[in-house]
């Protein structure tokens, strides 16, 4: 039954969907939660050059990949 989803406005939904926005990405967290696919791991050099690449842009910058990948800006809440 959806009728709870009424107690909440439409910013008060996009925290709970895609987490707060307060403009910090825990770049560990989103590592240690980060699933491979094509046969990748996280040892692989792509990956590695990847996540040296992400963590060497600003947030806004960080913010924009996750969009293009995700379409969010937000890593998930919870990991």
């Amino acid at each position: 039954d959806p009728t709870w989803l009424r107690l909440f406005n439409e910013p008060e939904l996009q925290v709970l969907i895609s987490g707060a926005s307060d403009g910090k990405i825990d770049l560990d967290d989103l590592r240690r939660h980060t699933r491979y696919a094509g046969g990748f791991t996280g040892m692989d050099r792509t990956i590695s050059r990847f996540w040296s690449v992400f963590s060497s842009l600003n947030g806004k910058q960080q913010a924009a990949v996750l969009r293009f990948v995700t379409s969010c800006e937000r890593p998930p809440p919870l990991g």
